[in-house]
């Protein structure tokens, strides 16, 4: 019997550390990349170009506690950057999508009316509408932690890109 509890042990832990490793990794146009496995999601949307120098980056993370949803906006001549986050608990995250009143949709609301090739105003109407924006610069071109920018940058505004 001792034998019979430690082999079904061994077994289990192997299918738990087979199935961890099952993730699927997926190159989308645009800088983008999906990474899914059985315990969520992981998406870097394509870079998106908002016009005048500015590229936006939507990431949305979702597992079993809800959904993480964050957008950059970033000017790829200054390499100033505009944060804003967003959490939603497993229980409130699809209600609030469909209402139309997460990250996401604030996103496409302020793209539809051209207002995200500015920072500041960004900014702005980020707050009003209740979300805490953050600032940054860039680190230098080619730095690990900027490969994404400096992706979005090169395929939308390589002049700018390649003039800094």
């Amino acid at each position: 019997m001792k034998l019979f509890v430690t082999t079904m042990l061994v077994l289990a832990l192997t299918a738990t550390m087979a199935s961890a490793d099952s993730q699927v990794v997926k190159k989308l146009k645009n800088c983008g990349v999906e990474a899914k496995n059985e315990f969520g999601s992981h998406i870097e949307y394509p870079a998106t170009k908002e016009g005048a120098g500015y590229v936006g980056f939507f990431t949305v993370d979702e597992d079993a506690t809800g959904t993480k949803q964050r957008y950059s906006l970033v000017n790829c001549a200054t390499r100033g950057m505009v944060q804003v986050k967003a959490e939603y608990k497993l229980k409130d995250a699809a209600q609030t999508a469909k209402s139309g009143k997460d990250l996401m949709s604030f996103i496409a609301g302020l793209r539809k009316q051209g207002m995200l090739a500015n920072e500041q105003a960004f900014a702005k109407l980020a707050k009003q509408a209740g979300y805490k924006p953050g600032t940054a610069t860039l680190p230098p071109r080619g730095s690990e932690s900027t490969v994404r920018s400096d992706c979005g940058c090169k395929t939308f505004y390589p002049d700018l890109f390649y003039s800094n």
